[in-house]
């Protein structure tokens, strides 16, 4: 071999080139870096100057004999070799001898390979498997998955350290055989185990099986088995590997689906799951039995496909915004059905998030309120039509009336309003029967729809009084259609071979003349029709007043109440509620009073809506409440039994901003429990504005109170809204009880109510009973809270503290 300094230099081991003489001739950059030396402090020295002393002596004989018969081969004849470096230290190595030809003189090469670096490489390739080892077991962690290998010849177990952990057991844990997985399965599952083996066995095929097992602290896991056999050359089985893996969490996420797909498929509602480009991608039974078609049909399509044409594009631009915003819409629609009627339903939507937190669809719930939308027609109905003559009913008058009197007036119209009441009618009512006054109460209804103009509002009050709203533009067009009026009901009838006959009176108000609040219109008409009785009957007659008599009292009776709320004047009587259940008063009503110091009682209806009007009701309204709160601590401290207190809220209070904190600081300092307290707030005042009262109910609610609605019945009832609100009791409006048990229209509203409340899980409590017909029929509809005459009448906070019997009526 022909020596090529550069080539020799540029292999990694360390060589030195030397003559059969010992004497080093040239040595390879990689020397220093094994032995420390600089090639020019070896150049000229023996060889021998890079072994131990020990070894010098025989190698000078080794070199002699290698020079008779140089050939490729290692140095030492195995045995450990070492070299000295630079400072003395040994270093172990393996040197390899090679012949050389050097500038024409045959000289040796040796090289020298460091031992360490072949046991690093051995530690090196240690390391890599512990952490190949480590990763393993970190991966079956993870993955909670352990193997398990079985001798059977010798039935011993071998448990990577995951299977310990999955049964709870310590890594000393001692196995004996099979028998010791045994033990970890649930004895219910075990025979299925030894089942799955033992096929294993005698089919020679791999096994997968899942079961439940118990843990050493007793809880119970599921996990499952994969395992294989090995068989030696005879054909015996010798060997059983697998694995055990802990799928517990994916046992509870497929019972999880399998329960949603269970509430999925016999859900009441409609349930479609959609993509986030609103497509549909499954939907349950309910939604193809509403739509009329199957699965297959309904996926692909856009959900905005199933809702009519015109409200497609609102719909979709609608959820989009509120689901954006919020998370979730609800709100009402109309399914369209091919070749049917469209069916309302209420749909909810609520959006499907990724994990990364992007929307992935949407999950909509369309529920079919078919049934709800006829219930509430038919309340609406009989909330605002009279049920015998199909007229509208006192509501729907007061409607129609701010509706009338909110639009501009000029001097060449005005707005009549005539008020008619029946001459002679209670007489043939109690002589002929309610039959015979039906017929003829249904016949004056008829008359009354024919002679009226088209663009008149006809209604009937209730009982024999009608009212017709029309728009004149002089008093004698009103006079003109009250002398129509009278002609066409001078009716004649006979009933059981008895002839009858009737007439009307009719009482004229104008607005704006004679005001412009609905409630003031009829009542002044009302007052006019009594005039007209009063003058003969069979006529009419127009409402006039002494308009400055009655500015003047309402502005002294204006200043007499501010004077009253700073004084003594104003006090509170209390009216107990009974419960049926028991026959015990569970809850009162605070009535404000007003002992006037020179006129005496002032009614409540007159000062309190004085109050009202003047903004005067806060103050009122606070003065209420403390007034009730001293009362429940006197009762509290006089009675061990539990009582409420029932305290009315009129609408400029509701509008108060600090109505909330006013009521809060009442309460607390007086430390009563909020759940004592009521607040009652009428139906009309409700509907005014929804959301605002839904908002005040919500924060009243949270801060304990309960709430009532009062005069329900009045104003426009809706089951839409009674679902929207947290309410917790309804009070029929006394208009309601009074005619009761005779008036079927009555009696129909009053047990709508009743059915309604209770299917909303709402109390409902009656007003103005006051005989023992209304007391027997409230109790077999099933209203079980009554408040009247019958029972006990207004009386001070002090008698009913010290004496709450004498209130009871014998």
């Amino acid at each position: 071999m022909i020596a090529d300094p550069a080539l020799l230099d540029a292999i990694p081991d360390s060589l030195i080139v030397c003559n059969h003489q010992g004497e080093i001739l040239w040595c390879n950059g990689q020397v220093r870096n094994l032995l420390g030396y600089r090639p020019e402090e070896l150049i000229g020295h023996k060889v021998e100057i890079l072994l131990p002393a020990s070894l010098r002596e025989i190698h000078q004989s080794h070199r002699v004999d290698y020079a008779k018969e140089p050939t490729l081969r290692p140095m030492g004849n195995a045995q450990e070799l070492f070299a000295l470096a630079k400072g003395g230290r040994q270093v172990p190595v393996d040197i390899e001898l090679a012949p050389l030809s050097w500038h024409g003189e045959r000289c040796v090469a040796a090289v020298i390979r460091c031992r360490l670096t072949k046991l690093a490489q051995e530690a090196e390739q240690q390391t890599l498997l512990r952490e190949n080892e480590e990763r393993l077991r970190r991966s079956q962690a993870i993955a909670k998955i352990g193997t398990w290998d079985w001798n059977i010849l010798e039935d011993t177990v071998t448990w990577s350290a995951e299977i310990y952990n999955i049964f709870g057991l310590p890594q000393n844990y001692k196995i004996e055989g099979i028998q010791a997985i045994y033990e970890m399965v649930l004895p219910e599952d075990e025979a299925h185990f030894r089942h799955y083996i033992s096929s294993a066995t005698r089919e020679q095929t791999a096994f997968a099986f899942e079961h439940r097992a118990r843990r050493i602290d007793g809880s119970l896991c599921y996990v499952r088995q994969n395992g294989e056999a090995f068989y030696n050359a005879q054909g015996e089985m010798v060997r059983m590997l697998g694995t055990t893996q802990d799928i517990s969490k994916e046992h509870e996420r497929r019972r999880q689906l399998q329960l949603s797909q269970t509430i999925f498929e016999n859900a009441n509602d409609g349930i479609l799951a959609t993509d986030a480009d609103l497509n549909i991608i499954s939907a349950n039974p309910v939604i193809e039995k509403l739509c009329a078609c199957t699965q297959e049909q309904l996926i692909g399509k856009s959900i905005l496909s199933l809702v009519p044409q015109y409200a497609e594009v609102d719909l979709s631009r609608e959820v989009r915004r509120v689901v954006n915003e919020e998370g979730a819409w609800r709100g009402e629609s109309e399914l369209f059905i091919k070749n049917a009627p469209d069916i309302p339903v209420m749909v909810s939507v609520a959006t499907i998030q990724s994990s990364d937190g992007r929307e992935d669809g949407y999950i909509v719930t369309v529920t079919d309120i078919s049934k709800l939308k006829l219930n509430e027609a038919q309340l609406d109905f009989l909330a605002h039509y009279d049920q015998l003559t199909r007229l509208p009913n006192r509501t729907s008058l007061l409607r129609e009336l701010a509706k009338r009197t909110a639009q501009t007036f000029t001097d060449s119209s005005s707005l009549y309003l005539l008020y008619i009441d029946l001459d002679g009618f209670k007489q043939i009512n109690d002589s002929q029967g309610h039959s015979a006054g039906d017929e003829l109460l249904y016949e004056v209804a008829e008359q009354l729809r024919h002679c009226v103009p088209d663009d008149a509002f006809v209604s009937r009050l209730g009982g024999d009084e009608f009212a017709v709203v029309c728009d004149f533009s002089k008093d004698q067009d009103a006079e003109l259609l009250a002398r129509k009026i009278i002609h066409c009901l001078r009716l004649h009838k006979e009933f059981a071979e008895i002839s009858v006959s009737i007439s009307a009176s009719v009482g004229i108000t104008c607005c704006p003349r004679d005001g412009l609040e609905p409630l003031e219109l009829i009542k002044k008409a009302d007052q006019a029709m009594y005039e007209a009785k009063a003058n003969g009957k069979d006529g009419f007659e127009h409402y006039s007043d002494n308009v400055g008599h009655m500015l003047r009292r309402r502005l002294q009776m204006t200043s007499d109440l501010s004077k009253a709320l700073k004084g003594k004047e104003l006090f509170l009587d209390v009216q107990p509620k009974l419960n049926l259940r028991d026959s015990r008063a569970f809850s009162v009503e605070a009535l404000a009073r007003w002992r006037h110091s020179k006129l005496g009682l002032i009614p409540p209806d007159e000062f309190i809506a004085l109050a009202e009007e003047t903004g005067q009701i806060l103050d009122l309204g606070r003065q209420v409440l403390t007034k009730a709160m001293e009362f429940i601590v006197d009762w509290r401290a006089a009675h061990t039994s539990s009582l409420s207190v029932a305290v009315n809220l009129s609408a400029k209070q509701l509008h108060d901003k600090n109505l909330l904190s006013d009521i809060a600081l009442i309460v607390s300092h007086y430390e009563v429990d909020p759940s004592w307290i009521e607040f009652e707030i009428t139906e009309s005042v409700v509907m005014d504005n929804v959301e605002s009262s839904l908002r005040l109910f919500n924060a009243l609610k949270k801060m304990g109170f309960r709430i009532a609605i009062d005069d329900f019945g009045t104003g426009y009832s809706s089951l839409s809204y009674l679902n929207k609100l947290p309410i917790d009791i309804l009070k029929i409006d006394r208009s309601f009880i009074a005619q009761l048990p005779d008036n079927q229209d009555d009696l129909a509203i009053v047990s709508a109510i009743i059915s309604m409340a209770k299917s909303l899980n709402i109390e409902v409590v009656a007003e103005g009973v006051e005989t023992e017909g209304q007391y027997q029929l409230l109790g077999e509809l099933g209203c079980e809270q009554l408040q009247g005459y019958y029972f006990a009448k207004p009386g001070s906070l002090q008698d009913y503290i010290q004496k709450p019997w004498s209130f009871w009526q014998d």
